[in-house]
């Protein structure tokens, strides 16, 4: 049986997995690996050879991504490999850890949330590589 995940039905997912959201989102710190590894499997596996388009999620050994481009994929453009196409992703609803961006293929949009140093931040511009708390221009700490 497969479960169609959409950011609207991610709550309940997370609550029928026998965690509490209380929240709209919940950070990632909040759930064990169980439950975040329960989430993933809810998406369909990436697979070589499927047409995939932008903004797709597909879940790679337990780690979400989001497909950034258009393609078919192969057996040597795996996620991680290829991070013109693929960029690391939490669930919907849930809030990561932030993680030092590489590149534009994988800095910060406009409005997500990370947490960092115990609080959580939200990004005031597009392709934000920088560290929450540095610059109070380009991270706003959510209370």
């Amino acid at each position: 049986m497969r479960i169609t995940v959409t950011p609207k039905n991610v709550r309940s997912l997370l609550e029928s997995l026998g965690q509490i959201v209380l929240p709209d989102k919940i950070r990632a710190d909040d759930l064990t690996d169980e439950q975040l590894t329960a989430i993933a499997g809810l998406f369909d596996s990436w697979r070589p050879g499927e047409s995939v388009e932008a903004g797709w999620i597909r879940n790679f050994n337990g780690q979400l991504y989001e497909c950034l481009q258009a393609h078919t994929t192969q057996s040597d453009w795996q996620p991680p490999e290829v991070p013109a196409l693929w960029v690391v992703k939490q669930a919907p609803g849930v809030i990561a850890a932030w993680v030092q961006p590489t590149g534009a293929h994988d800095a910060y949009s406009v409005d997500t949330e990370v947490t960092h140093n115990g609080a959580t931040w939200k990004s005031l511009v597009a392709a934000n590589v920088w560290e929450p708390g540095t610059n109070a221009t380009l991270w706003e700490e959510v209370v």
